[in-house]
């Protein structure tokens, strides 16, 4: 066995040893609206925000396996610890596009990065040619414990977006300070309360060309099979765990709740119940198998790009459907421990309500919602994909 595939089974086991510290820190880290600091820490130190930063940065550089399988032990001890992990881990890639003497400052082990790729930005350069960003971004999944922020912006030339050749506007994600940042509390939601995604602002910060990367054509400075990925190929992946583990919680939730609950007016208790046997059945037959087709999903891109290869158009695809698909699966799969729990579901004791507001929430992301399908199927069916992002 290599030393590589230690530290890679050596990172899953180390996250699922963190499983009891989620679970203690979980109702905090849903009342603050952000992960508790101290469970920050433990995560910090156990570096798993470290997973995909190249070796050469003192990173980890996992394959994409060990970090999916990573990133699901934490999903299942609590939905909105994973999603911030999967944050910083899927944001932490952009380390291997910027050139070493840019990133390796920033990229320091146990740095955590996040901030959201969405084009809400303007870059614009000023007199003297080096780029000024502003504007304000949603959905910050992670910002207040993070010390850099990756923030999508359009190159602004004048008043009208800068354009590529084939017509695509220049989209870049910029690497910014935290400090330069300012963060707006307005993550007052139903789902993944704990995952502190509010909004923020940046107003006329400059950024170093060299702290800019394109966002759908960069090329990594990394040799390595894990930076050959398209980056929204790899940002689903690090993201469809979650939705897995939320998945995984809340049937087992149900498990051990069907030992003890006697719904009303019956006479056994809920698990030796007919209609309760065969819906756990049907949840974990759709959550396996959803699983199944993401992992080997993955393991199949991973196959092409350790080979020196680069996913086509089609395998793009086949990764967008698998988690999409996982996502569906795995609301399905909540649904059904949700409606057998009844009415101690209510609660907000009960974790299984917190996991159908969180599958729900997670849901929402732009590479995990039902629209993606068609994208999917254009592609299947011979035909451009209706966008650029797959």
């Amino acid at each position: 066995m290599t030393t590589a595939s230690v530290t890679h089974h050596h990172i899953v086991k180390t996250a699922a040893d963190l499983a009891p510290d989620i679970r203690a820190a979980a109702d905090a880290t849903e009342r603050g609206r952000t992960v508790d600091p101290d469970l920050i820490e433990k995560l910090r130190s156990a570096r798993l925000f470290d997973m995909v930063v190249p070796r050469d940065y003192g990173g980890l550089e996992v394959d994409v396996i060990t970090m999916m399988r990573a990133i699901e032990e934490v999903a299942i001890a609590d939905g909105a610890t994973g999603w911030c992990v999967a944050i910083g881990v899927g944001t932490a890639i952009v380390s291997a596009y910027l050139p070493e003497d840019v990133a390796r400052p920033i990229f320091r082990p146990g740095v955590i990065t996040g901030g959201p790729v969405e084009p809400a930005g303007r870059l614009t350069r000023d007199g003297d040619g080096a780029l000024r960003l502003s504007g304000r971004w949603k959905f910050a999944s992670g910002s207040p414990h993070c010390s850099w922020l990756v923030a999508g912006a359009l190159v602004f030339d004048g008043d009208q977006p800068r354009m590529l050749e084939g017509g695509m506007p220049d989209w870049r994600l910029a690497v910014v300070p935290r400090d330069g940042v300012q963060i707006i509390d307005t993550w007052s939601v139903s789902g993944l309360r704990g995952t502190g995604s509010h909004d923020i602002a940046i107003e006329n910060a400059h950024v170093a060309e060299e702290r800019t990367i394109p966002f759908l054509t960069a090329a990594s400075a990394m040799q390595g099979a894990l930076y050959r990925f398209p980056i929204v190929s790899f940002l689903a992946l690090s993201i469809a765990p979650v939705v897995c583990g939320i998945a995984r919680r809340a049937l087992d939730e149900l498990i051990v709740l069907a030992e003890r609950k006697t719904p009303t007016g019956a006479a056994t208790p809920l698990r030796e119940r007919g209609v309760a046997q065969h819906e756990v059945a049907r949840a974990e037959a759709t959550l396996r198998a959803s699983r199944a087709l993401l992992y080997e999903t993955a393991a199949e891109a991973w196959d092409t790009l350790e080979s020196g290869g680069r996913l086509t158009v089609k395998q793009r695809a086949l990764v967008r459907l698998a988690v999409v698909h996982a996502t569906s699966s795995a609301r399905q799969t909540v649904d059904i421990a949700y409606k057998l729990g009844g009415g101690s579901a209510l609660y907000e004791t009960s974790v299984l309500q917190r996991q159908l507001r969180d599958v729900y929430a997670a849901s929402q992301h732009i590479l995990l919602t039902d629209l993606n399908y068609e994208t999917v199927g254009r592609v299947l069916m011979g035909l451009q994909p209706s966008s650029p992002a797959l």
